[in-house]
């Protein structure tokens, strides 16, 4: 009965921490603001307030009507509207309903041996292979396995990329 205990508990452990390291990867994919992403605000019942499709400036910010300023840089899509929100309750109005979308995710770059090099619309989901793919694919030149990968929040450097490496808007990709 001890043994039968003892694997229970081990597998429960294995399955904690199993469920931990995904939810930390999970957390690092997420999608955060910054720079050139194009964000609406509607508070519902109140027109006056509402934001349509507003760029978000270099300093990572948006004006909202009553609120001005409001800083969304390295906030997610749910951060931000919890944000808002909590901006209006504050001063503002009793009980608001506040509405955040993304209209449009920064673009990312591909750069290097592709056939056209350039920025592009960052799509959900988006991986490497399908970065490359939209830049046109390969030029013979080029070194499939010398891919890397810089990131915005990156502190060290470009990375060295795989094909289904997922790509996040802001990413530049570089093919040797």
């Amino acid at each position: 009965m001890e043994s039968y205990k003892t694997a229970v508990f081990i597998l429960l452990f294995c399955l904690n921490a199993m469920s931990v390291n995904l939810a930390g990867a999970q957390e690092q994919k997420k999608l955060t603001l910054s720079y050139g992403d194009i964000v609406s605000v509607k508070v519902i019942d109140e027109p006056e307030l509402t934001v349509n499709k507003y760029p978000i400036s270099e300093w990572g910010t948006i004006e909202v009507p009553l609120l001005g300023s409001v800083d969304l840089k390295g906030k997610t899509a749910a951060e931000a509207e919890t944000l808002i929100t909590e901006r209006f309750l504050a001063d503002y109005l009793k009980q608001p309903e506040v509405e955040f979308t993304v209209n449009q995710y920064r673009p990312f770059f591909v750069v290097g041996a592709v056939q056209q090099p350039g920025s592009y619309p960052y799509v959900e989901g988006m991986t490497v292979q399908a970065a490359i793919n939209t830049a046109g694919g390969f030029t013979e030149n080029a070194t499939r396995n010398a891919i890397s990968l810089l990131t915005e929040t990156s502190l060290t450097g470009p990375v060295q990329a795989g094909l289904n490496d997922d790509v996040l808007p802001g990413d530049v990709i570089t093919i040797e």
